[in-house]
């Protein structure tokens, strides 16, 4: 019963205390496939300056979530 009140996302992302790093781990590994397609799909030569505003753009969610994941679990 469980898993049909989770539906498809809530199997994909989990549930309770887990599902916070499974969004950030499901963030880190979207933002590298796109890394990694548009590294292959740009023409270095001609397109650099848009590859290089892409990349940056792509890392800032990368760094949050990895700031998220191995951050301080207790308030100072």
């Amino acid at each position: 019963m469980q898993a049909l009140q989770r539906g498809w996302i809530g199997i994909a992302l989990g549930t309770g205390g887990e599902k916070a790093g499974n969004v950030a781990t499901l963030t880190i590994v979207a933002c590298f496939i796109i890394i990694l397609l548009l590294f292959v799909r740009t023409d270095m030569a001609t397109q650099f300056e848009q590859f290089y505003k892409m990349l940056t753009t792509l890392l800032g969610p990368v760094e949050l979530a990895l700031g998220y994941l191995f951050g301080a679990r207790e308030p100072r």
